[in-house]
């Protein structure tokens, strides 16, 4: 998917791509610069039940993101909290 900045209404500019590959039992997202250079990746911790499971248990509504840079060092992470409403 290709990721454009635009502002008040015009036309816009590419300024990069997010792909999210199959990785089985796995999620993870690469963002890469307008020229097609990996900047980031975003993955999780192998199967996380937050990511796949529909049920509501305590186990399963959070799981923890990793942000790393484009050699896979991790710099970062966020936790993904599911809410039911």
């Amino acid at each position: 998917m290709n990721v454009k900045y635009i502002e008040e209404g015009a036309n816009g500019f590419n300024i990069g791509s997010i792909y999210n590959p199959f990785v089985c039992c796995d999620y993870e997202l690469h963002i890469s610069l307008e020229n097609g250079a990996p900047r980031y990746f975003i993955n999780s911790d192998c199967c996380s039940c937050n990511l796949y499971c529909c049920f509501n248990c305590d186990s399963c509504n959070k799981s923890t993101l990793s942000i790393c840079d484009n050699n896979y060092t991790p710099m970062s992470k966020i936790q993904l909290v599911r809410k039911d409403f």
